[in-house]
């Protein structure tokens, strides 16, 4: 069970736990309209431009102190390195800011705190093989 065990770590905010899911939506890369007036039959196109390496969200069963963490963040809009434990001993790390936050209290369930982050920049991975602590794209 990779899901087991992943623990989420920011370089200002410190360790967040209690984590029920975890999720990175994956990259993407912007299309630039290049079409001018030179272009023939009619038709747009097109380049690729900027990568996007999109959202990180994170469902935690609500304990205060995590909360009080991201919220702190998110009001002092701190963009920090995160660090993406897997319990094989795989890594992603990358930098971001909480920009969204939410709590979910089901009538006959465990409450929990939601939060995403904007991924900044490139993602970075590292696997349980390595015996470096540097990260490899």
């Amino acid at each position: 069970m990779i899901g087991k065990g992943i623990t989420l770590t920011g370089s200002v905010t410190g360790l967040i736990g209690h984590i029920r899911n975890v999720r990175l939506d994956g990259t993407r890369i912007d299309d630039i309209d290049n079409t001018d007036a030179d272009t023939t039959g009619y038709h747009r196109t097109f380049e690729p431009g900027l990568i996007d390496s999109g959202q990180f969200t994170c469902d935690v069963l609500y304990d205060r102190t995590y909360a009080d963490a991201i919220l702190a963040a998110y009001k002092n809009r701190v963009t920090e390195c995160w660090t993406v434990r897997f319990s094989n001993g795989a890594r992603r790390y990358f930098w971001g800011y909480p920009n969204q936050n939410g709590l979910d209290a089901p009538y006959d369930a465990l409450v929990s705190f939601n939060f995403g982050i904007k991924i900044s920049g490139e993602i970075k991975s590292s696997s349980s093989s390595s015996s470096s602590s540097s990260s490899s794209s």
